[in-house]
């Protein structure tokens, strides 16, 4: 969910539904946009922003559709070779940039689009080392104009040079915004699993990220892949995307963060998803943290009934607006 001009709020949700919001969070209108490809695709998941003109630019695994400020739909975009889409923007440049996951058996390449505000595909440019799975998850554009995008970059273990999704270092990456062109690239971590879901940037210049990471002290090469050993991970980073600082926060022994904002006071603060085993089964419940730096001000576990939160936006009133599986939260 997105706070708009208005002060009100538009929300995105599966299946192409759009929802605007007064500033009380009542209905104002809702729009179903139709996107639906032959082939199914569990990639990519739903996006809007608002556009300089007051309308909205919606993106999700099946496409894009762009609509007015009232709800018409303006124009959709739906290519078989073009999807997956996790995030978009809208550059100073008036042009349209979005970022897109990549699975297939070998030679997978997370990509970034450029498109133009009659939705015309520009350019499409790939990224990623070509094993299994590559993700880009978030863009945003610099301070200098250009493109910072973060997500996960596959590697290899001790037995094969490229192996399946549970091997990645979380990856930041900066492309020119006129051509596609990789400006540089860095990565952060080990031997297992390590990836970004979303970046912000730091007011004060640089960036912060929130992922997940595998939090034992020695982590496998393989077997278990952590995947009952997963802590959000949290990082800071100037603006050449060098480390300056991290931590990992776990509340239970798998948790993993989604969404970051900054805070009227200075800080960060970001959502995700607590995940516990009981019995046979994983319980998920939402979760969220309040920071100044590293230390915690503030942090929650609610139990939303099996949703875990998965937005989070800075308000102008200095609050927040959380979206949690169907809740949509003001805080």
């Amino acid at each position: 969910a997105k706070q708009t001009n208005d002060c009100g709020y538009i929300v995105a949700s599966h299946a192409g539904n759009l929802t605007k919001l007064n500033v009380l969070g009542e209905r104002i209108w809702e729009t179903k946009i139709t996107l639906k490809q032959r082939k199914h695709s569990n990639l990519g998941k739903p996006s809007v922003i608002q556009t300089s003109d007051g309308g909205y630019l919606y993106s999700d695994n099946d496409g894009i559709g762009k609509v007015s400020s009232s709800g018409e739909i303006e124009w959709t975009y739906i290519n078989q070779n073009n999807r997956d889409f996790e995030d978009a923007i809208e550059h100073s440049n008036g042009f349209f940039y979005l970022v897109s996951d990549d699975l297939v058996a070998h030679g997978s390449k997370a990509k970034v689009y450029k498109f133009n505000s009659k939705g015309k595909n520009i350019w499409r440019k790939p990224f990623g080392g070509g094993c299994s799975r590559e993700k880009l998850r978030s863009i945003l554009e610099s301070s200098d104009g250009e493109l910072i995008i973060v997500g996960g970059k596959s590697h290899g273990n001790n037995k094969f040079p490229c192996t399946f999704e549970f091997y990645d270092d979380a990856w930041i990456i900066k492309v020119d915004a006129d051509n596609g062109g990789k400006i540089w690239e860095k990565t952060y971590g080990g031997r297992n699993y390590e990836h970004f879901e979303d970046i912000v940037r730091n007011p004060n210049g640089g960036y912060y990220a929130i992922g997940t990471a595998c939090n034992k002290k020695n982590p496998p090469w393989g077997g278990d892949y952590c995947a009952k050993n997963m802590s959000a991970l949290w990082m800071k980073f100037d603006d050449n995307g060098n480390s300056l600082g991290k931590k990992h926060f776990t509340h239970g022994p798998n948790q993993t963060g989604f969404s970051i904002t900054n805070t009227s006071s200075g800080g960060t603060a970001w959502v995700g998803q607590n995940k516990k085993l009981v019995g046979s089964k994983y319980k998920y419940k939402a979760i969220f943290y309040k920071l100044k730096g590293t230390t915690v001000n503030y942090s929650t576990v609610v139990d939303l009934g099996g949703f875990d939160a998965r937005s989070i936006e800075l308000t102008k009133d200095g609050g927040f607006i959380i979206v949690a599986g169907n809740n949509v939260i003001k805080t």
